[in-house]
């Protein structure tokens, strides 16, 4: 007589398809790298960027009717006040208290304007220029007396 046989036994997991683990092809790889070294570069470029705006200088303030302007680089007669400032000469804002103050400002105008178009201003006997970074604009001045008033008090 034969012994019946048992029914033979599915394997674990018989009858479901199989759960794929990870894979980690070449192209995965490539991307994953690129990915992370783009990510530190652009951590890189944000703190750079971040720290030269915190050292960079300020632009200076733009001459306004009002103001007292002196010569950036006054020739020794110029600065004793004996000779007249070029046409054009550069000037520096500075305080009107200060002993510095040679010129008070009557107009301002944009950069490119024709050095001439003081003359049609009233009151103004200079027609000077603020460098403002890589440009600069026209002033027409007067002579200003507040040096003298400063030195006398």
């Amino acid at each position: 007589m034969t012994t019946p046989q048992p029914a033979p036994q599915d394997p674990p997991g018989a009858g479901r398809p199989p759960v794929p683990g990870p894979t980690w092809s070449p192209l995965r790889v490539t991307v994953l790298v690129l990915l992370g070294i783009l990510a530190l570069a652009a951590v890189a470029y944000g703190a750079a960027h971040v720290s030269s705006n915190r050292t960079a200088t300020p632009l200076p303030a733009v001459a306004a009717p009002g103001d007292c302007v002196a010569l950036a680089s006054p020739t020794p007669s110029q600065a004793q006040g004996r000779e007249r400032p070029e046409t054009g000469q550069p000037v520096r804002l500075v305080d009107c208290n200060s002993t510095q103050a040679r010129y008070t400002v009557i107009q301002v105008f944009p950069a490119g304007t024709d050095t001439r178009r003081c003359a049609e201003v009233p009151g103004s006997e200079f027609a000077l220029s603020q460098q403002l970074g890589t440009g600069s604009t026209l002033v027409c001045a007067e002579h200003s007396d507040v040096q003298g008033r400063a030195q006398n008090e």
